[in-house]
């Protein structure tokens, strides 16, 4: 299993965007992807899930992890899913343009 942290106390260098796409891309190689999201502003976890899915998890945190843990069910979305509303996010191809 190989890990990878992206670490930097300084604000606005792009840690979060950084993550995402390395998630993305790495996924689309087939990979496995597991990004964890510690950030209190829980941006990373906003791009990776659609809004009804957040509120879900504040509704019903613990039981719906539980739950999809027990039947081994991936998640509903993966990075770089269409987002369905003005928050759409794309994620740069492999040469560098949106």
């Amino acid at each position: 299993m190989t890990s990878i942290a992206l670490f930097n106390n300084k604000g606005g260098v792009g840690k979060t965007t950084l993550s995402y796409h390395l998630a993305h891309m790495i996924r689309r190689l087939g990979l496995t992807v597991l990004a964890v999201d510690l950030d209190p502003q829980a941006n990373l976890t906003s791009m990776c899930l659609e809004e009804t899915e957040i509120e879900e998890l504040w509704e019903n945190g613990s039981e719906l992890i539980d739950e999809r843990a027990r039947s081994g069910r991936p998640a509903r979305r993966r990075p770089g899913a269409q987002r369905p509303d003005h928050r759409r996010r794309r994620p740069a191809d492999p040469g560098g343009h949106r």
